[in-house]
């Protein structure tokens, strides 16, 4: 008789320690999966910024060579000073 009550209050420990643990993996797991979808909704938000300061810091690299590359040729030097100083000037 006490060897099954012993036997019974062991089980109902580790069914309670089982459904404890149990508990705690899942608030971790629920933790790390919102840990997880906030940084893949932070790297995305960065990749778009980042292409789109790419393509700004290309379309200036751009200007700048098709400035130097008009400026190199002597009769279209003043007009393209003036003209790229009223672009600047509008900006």
């Amino acid at each position: 008789m006490l060897s099954l009550f012993k036997n019974t209050i062991f089980i109902i420990w580790l069914i309670e320690a089982l459904a404890s643990l149990s508990s705690g993996f899942s608030t971790w797991v629920l933790q790390t999966t919102a840990t997880v979808a906030k940084m893949s909704a932070e790297a995305a938000i960065n990749t778009v910024k980042q292409k789109k300061n790419s393509t700004t810091v290309s379309k200036i690299k751009a200007k700048a060579r098709l400035k130097y590359m008009i400026t190199m040729i002597p009769l279209a030097r003043v007009a393209a000073s003036i003209y790229f100083g009223k672009q600047e000037y509008m900006e």
